[in-house]
């Protein structure tokens, strides 16, 4: 409940309520992290490349995203680096030049051959972070 009522505070200092109860309403987000591996690689590149092409989102590289994912991946078989990853996702929210806000995060693991459908997905769980929050503050 902490972290939503945090979130919320973040969310209003960049944006004003005008803005929140406006459609469409862009919403500028960072993925930052490391990817060990080819599949995780093209895992996060996937979900940049939906992101860039998307309506609700703005996808940015500096300090003034307000959603910020942190992506970790790995080998899932270090026999065979490039067959599957394992990732971890941590999103968060954050003013400028603060430290990160958790807010959700998950879990799981991707084969090489479903990268597409995965990063969908994922892109799909970052909108309904997002618009969990949104929700709560039109109701304010």
């Amino acid at each position: 409940m902490l972290n939503i009522v945090i979130s919320l505070i973040l969310f209003l200092s960049q944006y004003s309520l005008n803005q929140i109860h406006q459609e469409p309403f862009k919403i500028k987000i960072q993925i930052i992290g490391n990817q060990e591996d080819i599949t995780g690689r093209r895992l996060v590149f996937k979900m940049k490349e939906i992101f860039r092409s998307s309506q609700r989102f703005d996808l940015t590289d500096d300090d003034s995203a307000v959603m910020l994912i942190v992506f970790q991946t790995m080998p899932r078989y270090p026999k065979q680096p490039d067959s599957s990853t394992i990732y971890s996702i941590v999103w968060a929210s954050r003013l400028i030049q603060s430290w990160p806000i958790y807010i959700d995060s998950t879990l799981g693991y991707c084969g090489a051959q479903k990268i597409d459908e995965v990063a969908e997905d994922l892109v799909a769980d970052t909108d309904n972070v997002v618009s969990d929050i949104i929700k709560y503050l039109k109701k304010q």
